[in-house]
């Protein structure tokens, strides 16, 4: 069963499963309740982290319980326990150091109670590209769309392993803005927007590789077509992080930002 707006989901397995949690009553929870986690935050199995009941409210249209505690990428979809050992949320979100929110555990009470079984042929889609939306241009490496992020990895069959994915969407006219956040894994590489694409080969691209900002025109597949326009250092960009990387195009004029400062003109 599945709960897009609590953004929920339950999976019935085959075979024993271990004995779980019990769940509690959320709205039975106070403010400055002390709570505690046990998740994979950065991959580190079975950490525990302790905090409190910040508040209740509405985040996005969902009740929400908000919580003061530390939460890291691998803590999503941890349960958050009282005192008593029974899961009164799921946690769902960072919000900011040592802030976060987690969905009640009463809405995963009501999907439990009225569900709407989903065959497992549906959920092997999950991940895919939706092809009304995007168009892989190179072969080779894959393309995974994810939560609003598209992941690719391995390489492409081209020169640098170059791999491209194009949004089918139509330019709206002569002036318009594209962006994307990107984070590179090795700063050797490259990871950014592509526009003005006439196919695969034939596009402008801006782009961060080796800690500074590029702009540049490819013409073909090989390095012998591509002319690279412009590259600049950059402070604003950091390594390892996410970062911004926005592209105004206008008649006579591209405009190439990162994290909101301009950097190409």
């Amino acid at each position: 069963a599945v709960d897009r707006e609590a953004d929920l989901i339950v999976v019935k397995v085959e075979g024993k499963a271990p004995e779980g949690l019990k769940l509690g009553d959320s709205s039975m929870i106070r403010t400055g309740q002390e709570v505690l986690t046990v998740g994979n935050p950065l991959g580190l199995n079975n950490s525990v982290a302790r905090g409190v009941i910040a508040e209740e409210r509405q985040l996005e249209g969902r009740d929400m319980i908000q919580v003061a505690m530390p939460i890291e990428p691998g803590n999503s979809g941890s349960p958050l326990v009282d005192e008593g050992g029974r899961v009164i949320g799921i946690i769902a979100i960072k919000s900011a150091q040592s802030l976060g929110f987690a969905i009640p555990s009463n809405a995963l009470k009501r999907l439990l109670a009225n569900p709407d079984p989903m065959s497992i042929k549906r959920w092997l889609r999950i991940g895919s590209l939706d092809k009304r939306v995007w168009e892989v241009a190179t072969p080779g490496g894959s393309w995974r769309q994810r939560a609003g992020r598209l992941i690719s990895s391995g390489t492409g069959t081209g020169f640098g392993g170059r791999m491209v994915c194009l949004s089918t969407t139509k330019e709206p006219g002569e002036t318009f803005e594209i962006s994307v956040d990107v984070k590179l894994d090795d700063e050797a590489g490259a990871a950014g927007l592509v526009f003005h694409s006439s196919g695969s080969d034939r596009h402008y691209g801006f782009y961060p590789t080796n800690g500074a900002l590029r702009l540049t025109r490819f013409l073909g597949p090989t390095l012998f077509e591509w002319t690279v326009l412009a590259t600049v250092p950059c402070p604003e960009y950091q390594p390892g992080e996410w970062s911004n990387i926005r592209v105004k195009i206008q008649a006579h004029e591209i405009t190439c930002s990162v994290n909101g400062t301009e950097v190409i003109s």
